[in-house]
């Protein structure tokens, strides 16, 4: 994102001080936008799970019948999985010895009490993340490059090596396979930040 905007920057014909104002401003604006927008984001999963688990909660303290008859969910729960109806008895009954209510969140929402997420590690991590990759291209237009061809060079060397290893990345960890995962997240980098640089091009044209 730094790139195409520091790439629209060059479109508009500015040199190395306005690109760095601009990626800075980029990397500020961005990495606090993803901070905050990871945060409400986490923050409202976090209030829908916690008002399943209070729910949960709920239906155990209404009395014998009600934990009986959650209890009864939990056994048909195993046998959907396929257990027979003596083993489901038997492994919710062994399982609801420790903390019940945590057994039913976690067999019946798929819900961990202890890795429920948090909304503040979330937005840092995306802060950070964001500052990080930002801050590549930044680094790229601070060099003391003689021409400035030779920092538009660099600066868009730079920024299809980060894509192509994005698109390994996410190939390897999605398990598909390298080729087409790269060539597609090469072609919409190059196509932002050819669209970008032609928007500053028509507007420093204009002004």
């Amino acid at each position: 994102i730094n790139a195409e905007y520091m790439g629209a920057v060059v479109g508009a014909g500015s040199e190395r001080h306005a690109m760095l104002v601009a990626g800075i401003g980029a990397v500020v604006a961005g990495a606090l936008s993803m901070a905050s927008g990871e945060y409400v984001s986490v923050s409202t999963q976090r209030d829908a799970e916690e008002a399943d688990v209070q729910l949960e909660r709920d239906e155990h303290n209404k009395g014998m019948l009600a934990v009986e008859k959650e209890r009864v969910e939990l056994i048909r729960h195993f046998m959907g999985k396929g257990l027979s109806t003596r083993l489901a008895i038997q492994v919710a009954d062994e399982l609801s010895k420790g903390d019940v209510v945590a057994v039913h969140i976690r067999e019946e929402l798929g819900l961990d009490l202890s890795e429920m997420s948090n909304p503040f590690v979330a937005a840092i991590l995306s802060l950070l993340a964001f500052t990080v990759g930002g801050a590549l291209p930044l680094i790229v237009v601070a060099l003391p490059f003689e021409e400035s061809s030779k920092r538009i060079i660099a600066l868009l060397s730079l920024t299809l090596i980060c894509l192509a290893a994005v698109g390994v990345l996410s190939a390897y960890l999605g398990g598909a396979k390298p080729l087409p995962a790269t060539v597609r997240v090469l072609c919409g980098g190059i196509f932002a930040m050819g669209l970008s640089f032609l928007v500053g091009y028509l507007f420093g044209q204009s002004v």
